[in-house]
């Protein structure tokens, strides 16, 4: 005989809110989902309201029982001749119900998810660990769903529509698939999922785009603010610049300290810690000019980066130092273009200088420590001219020649 659902509101100390977990087929949208509230009571109230609405179902069944076997002698004819089942009704039966009580014993995605991130999360960057957060967030939907019916055709059809529904951009949907892969592999190596639904799915051919990255001009003239306005930042923006490490607060030249930097050997140690995105360490060549801009810091010992970076970037990119003293932010005029869209231009502007001058793929991936070749063709590959190459490698302190 059916029974009614238990609604019991249960404490979220992650969201330090009470959460109510509502079945699919009490939900509007037709999935599990979670609803949250700020007291008990008023999760008390609306498990009320679920569970009257749950008996009411029950009822109006119950009363329609004489129909509902009429239709079960015109539905025995359409399992056995259109569906297959030799036995009608009966075997269709049968099988539903074995399949919901495979469905019941099955893992569920959100195990799958939480084993993976118990399994690596120690050993993740700062940076991922903020993608992972993201990737969670895309699929807490799903985290009650049995992962039984989770074959390629749903996570195709899903994927599809939630990158229709967010306006992704296919790299995005590449780094979703690329976490359910991961996270599918290892629920197969750890026996909480029979198979990995995601081989046969694919990855989006990415379409180039143009990176923003600083002319020659623009590099000149905040090398020379900072030079003239805020000496300590000169190595942050001359080995962004120059050598391409991250730029990022928390990112690898934050991290970086001048026992990184070699002057005889003319090398820079990336991730000497393994503290950097990728989690690798690679040594950095240090040109002819970008020596010549480190020089006064031969050396030197502490962290390369200064203290209160943020502002200070702030200052000189947004052009504080060439408005009239004591101006509002307001009245500023960009020293070189910012925002957004221009997050990684120093690194940008690093591989795409490097690529005119040697035009050697692999220098400039080992240089920037990737390991995909499509990233190369699609950001640096004959972004510049051996001319804009040979001035931009050309570029030396304020009243140095070559």
């Amino acid at each position: 005989m059916a029974h009614s659902a238990e609604f019991t509101p249960k404490w979220d100390p992650g969201k330090r809110k009470w959460r109510l977990s509502i079945p699919g087929k009490h939900s509007s949208t037709g999935k599990r989902r979670r609803e949250y509230f700020d007291s008990e009571a008023d999760a008390k109230g609306r498990a009320k309201e679920l569970k009257n609405k749950s008996q009411l179902s029950h009822r109006v069944a119950h009363a329609a029982g004489p129909e509902l076997i009429k239709a079960a002698v015109n539905y025995d004819e359409l399992f056995r001749d259109i569906y297959g089942f030799e036995n009608g009704l009966e075997q269709a039966c049968e099988y539903l119900m074995k399949r919901l009580d495979e469905e019941s014993q099955t893992s569920r995605f959100g195990a799958l998810v939480d084993a993976y991130e118990r399994e690596h999360f120690d050993g993740w960057s700062k940076s991922y660990r903020t993608k992972w957060a993201w990737f969670t967030n895309a699929v807490e939907e799903l985290r009650d769903a049995t992962i039984l019916p989770m074959d390629g055709a749903f996570w195709a059809n899903w994927m599809r529509g939630k990158a229709e529904e967010k306006s992704w951009s296919d790299g995005t949907y590449n780094d979703l698939l690329s976490f359910l892969r991961s996270i599918w592999t290892h629920g197969v190596g750890i026996s909480l999922a029979p198979r990995n639904p995601m081989e046969g799915l694919r990855r989006r051919k990415i379409r180039r785009v143009n990176k923003a990255i600083y002319t020659v001009e623009q590099v000149e003239k905040l090398l020379r603010c900072a030079w003239d306005h805020d000496r300590e930042l000169v190595p942050y923006f001359a080995i962004a610049i120059f050598a391409g490490l991250r730029p990022d607060v928390g990112s690898e030249i934050c991290s970086l300290s001048w026992t990184d930097v070699n002057f005889e050997e003319r090398w820079i140690r990336v991730g000497a810690s393994f503290d950097n995105k990728t989690r690798t360490k690679r040594y950095v060549g240090m040109a002819e000019n970008l020596a010549r801009w480190l020089a006064p810091w031969k050396g030197a010992e502490g962290p390369v980066v200064p203290r209160n970076l943020t502002n200070r970037r702030r200052w000189i990119v947004r052009g504080k130092y060439q408005a009239k003293e004591g101006s509002p932010e307001s009245e500023w005029k960009e020293l070189v273009p910012s925002g957004s869209d221009y997050r990684d231009v120093t690194r940008h502007t690093y591989g795409s200088y490097l690529d005119a001058q040697c035009k050697d793929p692999n220098i400039v991936m080992k240089s920037m420590g990737h390991a995909s070749f499509s990233t190369y063709e699609q950001h640096y590959k004959n972004a510049r001219t051996a001319k804009e190459a040979e001035e931009f490698w050309s570029l030396m302190p304020p009243g140095e020649n070559e």
